[in-house]
Formats: C-alpha cells, sequence, structure tokens
C-alpha cells in the first residue's frame, strides 16, 4: 500500500478567468507597445484604451490569484495612460492624465467618507466595514470618471504647430 505525499497531489486547476485575464493583459500590453500607425489621424484613443485594459486585466489577476497583483493594478491605473500620452509626445495630456487618475479617485473617495460620517455623532468618527465600503465604491467610481474624462478629453493630439494657451501682458507706450 502506498501513501501519497502532499508534493505527490495534482497541481490545482487555473480558472478560466485567470487564464483569460493573463491573455488579455499580455495582448493589451503587446498592442499598446506597436507603432504608431500613419493614419490614425488625431486621435489615439486606442493607445489609452488599451493601457487601461492592462490595468483592468491586472485587476482581474488580483481577484483570481489572492491580490497578489493588486498594488501592480493600482500603479497600472496611475501610471500607464499617463505613460501613453508622453509616447504620442503630449506631456501636457500626461500631466493631465495623472492628475486625474490621482485626484478624481481620491475626490470619490473623500466624497463617500464625508457622506458616511455626517450622520456619525460620535467625537472619535464612526469608522465601519460599511464606511471603508463606501470609500472604496466613491475610489472606484472615481476612477471610472477619470477614465472617461482622460479618454474624452485628453486623446486628441495638440500637434507640433499648436502650443498650449499662454496668457500675456501687452503695455503700450
Amino acid at each position: 500500500m502506498t501513501t501519497s505525499a502532499p508534493h505527490d497531489a495534482p497541481p490545482r486547476p487555473r480558472s478560466a478567468a485567470f487564464s483569460g485575464s493573463r491573455a488579455a493583459l499580455i495582448a493589451a500590453l503587446l498592442l499598446a507597445s506597436s507603432p504608431a500607425r500613419a493614419d490614425e489621424g488625431d486621435l489615439y484613443l486606442d493607445r489609452i484604451a488599451l493601457a487601461d485594459a492592462a490595468w483592468v486585466g491586472l485587476g482581474a489577476l488580483a481577484v483570481t490569484a489572492e491580490n497578489r497583483f493588486l498594488l501592480p493594478a493600482a500603479a497600472a491605473f496611475v501610471i500607464a495612460a499617463p505613460t501613453m500620452h508622453m509616447l504620442e509626445d503630449e506631456p501636457t495630456h500626461a500631466a493631465w492624465s495623472l492628475g486625474l487618475r490621482v485626484g478624481v479617485p481620491a475626490l470619490g473617495g473623500l466624497t463617500a467618507h464625508a457622506l458616511m460620517q455626517r450622520d456619525c455623532d460620535r467625537p472619535d468618527g464612526c469608522a465601519s466595514l460599511e464606511n471603508t465600503l463606501a470609500i472604496m465604491l466613491g475610489a472606484a467610481a472615481g476612477g471610472v470618471v477619470a477614465m472617461a474624462l482622460d479618454w474624452a478629453l485628453l486623446t486628441r493630439r495638440t500637434g507640433d504647430d499648436e502650443s498650449p494657451p499662454v496668457a500675456s501682458l501687452r503695455f503700450a507706450f
């Protein structure tokens, strides 16, 4: 009679979500890093959408892989799209994108926290699981809004011949 050792156990099968998320992440990263096409016109929304698909793929991996990819997913949310703006020679768009992707989710989380605390009459605050979930939901909603604003407002090339508006003072003597 033989007994099997713990190391002889069959490997745990991977879920379809894990495999699909990994494939989507790899495809998004490869497509986002491909050279720009000459016939793209003035928009580069596809690049930003692929950068966002990369962080969504990492987020899906975080859910299926015991949250090991949660921090990389959050980092990719913050830096992937601004990096694509920089690769398109749009540093102003990159700065705005970074500001949106940090500021709007933070504002969403703070707003949710404030709404949860408005009915609290304890001087030390009302920390609870519901409050934490509300903050996370507010931040997630802010992230969706930040992505939508990035896609809608910042994915058009400004071109070399255009410069950002500059206020000027003219003096006549």
